[in-house]
């Protein structure tokens, strides 16, 4: 009756896939007060990766759920604001003066991290893809 349709795999950049054990720390963690810290103690690389990921989520250039995007919606003035960051000063200051928590980066990361374990399985498996 239905027909799945084969999911195609959309590429994740390159920062993202450097930085993917960083982000899965941080989308793992419950604990408000280590992601905190992971994020003051991050590099340039790790805390523009977040911004990268934001960015392709507002652009379409990731694709995300509906349930997804419903997890989404509560923070998407924030995630715009993520996505508008262009310098690791501007990163740290909205990270650590962020009122709430940074809850919200287990709803960006999830979809993502996904999506790069797939593309460094398939580089180590040696398809390329």
């Amino acid at each position: 009756m239905y027909r799945r349709m084969a999911r195609r795999h959309q590429p994740v950049g390159e920062r993202v896939l450097r930085n993917y054990n960083f982000l899965k720390k941080i989308a793992r963690t419950c604990s408000a007060k280590k992601r905190r810290n992971y994020l003051r103690n991050a590099n340039c690389d790790e805390l523009l990766a977040i911004t990268e990921i934001s960015s392709n989520i507002l652009d379409g250039g990731f694709h995300i759920t509906k349930r997804q995007q419903k997890k989404l919606l509560p923070y998407a003035n924030l995630i715009r604001k993520i996505a508008r960051i262009r310098s690791e000063k501007s990163a740290r200051n909205l990270y650590n003066n962020q009122k709430g928590g940074q809850a919200f980066l287990t709803a960006i990361l999830a979809p993502i991290l996904v999506e790069a374990a797939h593309q460094l399985i398939s580089k180590i498996a040696g398809n390329g893809s």
